[in-house]
């Protein structure tokens, strides 16, 4: 039951990042800012393939290959003095084991034996990377790797070869979790000082190696990691970084499990194995929005800035900061690298910072609202009925269980917000009491028996239609009780006004004359100006002048339905105009 929770919750996270990559996407195309706008929309294909890039780092020749063949059990990746290619070999999970090879100028992936790998990812196969390797993709059954994880080796920092550097440097933002491998050769050397700084600046999750302990004896060890552990303390801070000493040789030609415990490596797949379990959804999570971060800030410093810096990519990165902020228990990062980058928009003055979702929380521009109030409402109502709805546990899924499901139209519309494997997980108990019943009803009626079809649907029991019903008759209230004001007048007057449906349920709430007459004139006028900008619209059109269309008229077709039948609730759900004028008013 947890980990179904933390998927679920895994999953609205990813929906909530989503929007808001989705938003700020949208916002650089209409811009023009091309080069931020395919960042935001790498970040979508990240967040949808969820891609988990547990990435190893560290200097030239600190046997970053060999530990990542003893943690997978087999002597996959070459290894040797050389330095490899500059270019980034991945692993990740397959049903069989396969290589597909990223090459510069290649449409698509070429596929290669296992056996040939070293003839592309090796100085010796592929001097200065003559041959355009951009990634090589290993897809192996190795059980480590089925949680989504991509396990990448980069090329050591430090050698001859300045690209392999690059290629490691340009790669980080892409990290999500690192594996530091340093050795006892050279412990912690100043550019491995610097490295990890760097590195600090990108990722929350640090797991860090020191290789080789098979060279030294057990008094040197002890010496070399207190060594460590200062080291990286003033590097990074008192955070609960772990140090694991290993041997990655000895470990990889071990043949019991004890030697590999003697050789370091079972304690780092067991720590591995726990942050798999229990932090990398929120870790991945973190990550996007930081990346995320980093694109709204650097928009703000580049030629763009005066036509961007116009609120609403600030309001995304307030979001985006806050959601971060939420999902870390607002712990700062290990290092002020990344916070220096994401500080360079500031926060305006006299704004209030909250856990925003844009959907559910989002103030409008009521006076330029066209639609039902009071639809609107009910719409509010319904969104935030299917979002509790979705959490495990609540008394929402216990009522939705005893009424045997939504009805038909909720049902739809409910589909239409929820993620499949939300749909799979609520309405499996429904199926299988609907089969079970159906299995009585035969034997009942095999035997003779009157059944009693306790668990099939029945008709007026969905619970949303009745959440609808109580909130209708509370709205017709509260909407009275507003339109009664000053403030209620002036907006009537501007809005659409209310849906005939609503109007009618409005006019008989036992009104006083003046706000009848009130309703019913102004209802009148707005009906007839819709009626003029439907007609305008056709003879335009007609005319082959549609750029004499003003905005009203072009959605006048959406507002005739509107007011005629009211609004579709799952419509209003993604429209700016929906939320309750007076919530707003407030």
């Amino acid at each position: 039951m947890e980990e179904a929770k933390s998927f679920r919750q895994h999953t609205v996270t990813k929906q909530q990042i989503a929007e808001l990559i989705r938003a700020a996407r949208q916002r650089f195309e209409s811009e023009k800012v091309e080069k931020w706008a395919d960042e935001c929309r790498a970040l979508q294909v990240k967040l949808a393939a969820d891609r988990f890039n547990l990435v190893v780092l560290g200097q030239f020749k600190r046997g970053k290959s060999s530990l990542i063949n003893a943690i997978i059990g087999k002597e996959l990746l070459p290894t040797g003095l050389l330095p490899l290619t500059s270019a980034i070999t991945t692993l990740c999970y397959g049903p069989k084991e396969k290589v597909c090879l990223q090459r510069k100028g290649w449409v698509f992936d070429q596929e290669i034996p296992i056996k040939d790998l070293p003839e592309f990812v090796t100085q010796q196969g592929n001097p200065g990377n003559e041959k355009g390797l951009i990634e090589a993709r290993i897809e192996l059954p190795v059980a480590f790797l089925r949680r989504g994880v991509h396990f990448v080796d980069t090329p050591g920092i430090g050698s001859s070869q300045l690209e392999n550097t690059a290629t490691t440097n340009q790669f980080l933002p892409e990290a999500d979790a690192v594996i530091f491998v340093t050795s006892v050769e050279a412990p912690l050397s100043q550019v491995e000082q610097n490295f990890l700084r760097e590195v600090s600046g990108y990722v929350h999750k640090l797991f860090i190696v020191v290789n080789k302990i098979d060279l030294i004896s057990p008094p040197e060890r002890v010496q070399v990691l207190d060594y460590m552990r200062e080291n990286v303390e003033i590097i990074l801070g008192p955070n609960e970084i772990s140090i694991f000493p290993v041997s990655a040789r000895q470990a990889l030609t071990a043949q019991t499990i004890q030697e590999k415990y003697e050789n370091g490596i079972k304690q780092l797949e067991a720590a591995l194995e726990v942050f798999l379990v229990n932090e990398k959804n929120q870790t991945f999570c973190v990550s996007i929005l930081e990346r995320l971060i980093q694109i709204l800030a650097s928009a703000f410093s580049g030629e763009n800035e005066a036509n961007l810096k116009s609120g609403q990519l600030d309001s995304l990165w307030i979001a985006a900061t806050n959601l971060r902020n939420t999902l870390f228990d607002n712990e700062p990062l290990l290092s002020n690298a990344l916070t220096n980058k994401t500080t360079a928009i500031p926060v305006p003055k006299n704004r209030k910072i909250v856990n925003v979702d844009s959907r559910l929380k989002k103030k409008h521009d009521l006076p330029k609202a066209r639609t039902c109030p009071i639809c609107a409402a009910l719409g509010q109502e319904l969104f935030d009925y299917f979002v509790d709805l979705q959490q495990d546990g609540g008394k929402e899924q216990d009522e939705f269980l005893a009424s045997g499901g939504l009805c038909q139209v909720h049902a739809w519309q409910f589909r239409e917000m929820a993620a499949a494997v939300t749909i799979n997980q609520m309405y499996a108990p429904l199926v299988e009491s609907a089969a079970a019943e159906l299995k009585q009803m035969h034997s009942d009626h095999r035997n003779g028996k009157e059944s009693n079809n306790q668990a099939l649907p029945k008709k007026n029991t969905c619970p949303a239609c009745a959440l609808i019903d109580k909130a209708e008759r509370a709205q017709v209230k509260t909407f009275l009780e507003y339109v009664k004001t000053s403030n209620g007048k002036s907006y009537y007057k501007d809005a659409l006004g209310l849906c005939l449906p609503h109007l009618e349920a409005v006019l008989h709430a036992n009104l006083e004359n003046d706000i009848q007459n009130f309703l019913l004139e102004e209802q009148a006028r707005h009906l007839e100006e819709l009626s003029e900008d439907m007609r305008n619209y056709v003879l335009k059109r007609e005319a082959l002048r549609r750029d004499l269309l003003n905005t009203n008229e072009e959605n006048a077709w959406i507002r005739v339905i509107v007011q005629m039948v009211g609004e579709r609730m799952s419509y209003i759900l993604s429209r700016n105009e929906a939320s309750p004028i007076w919530k707003t008013q407030e």
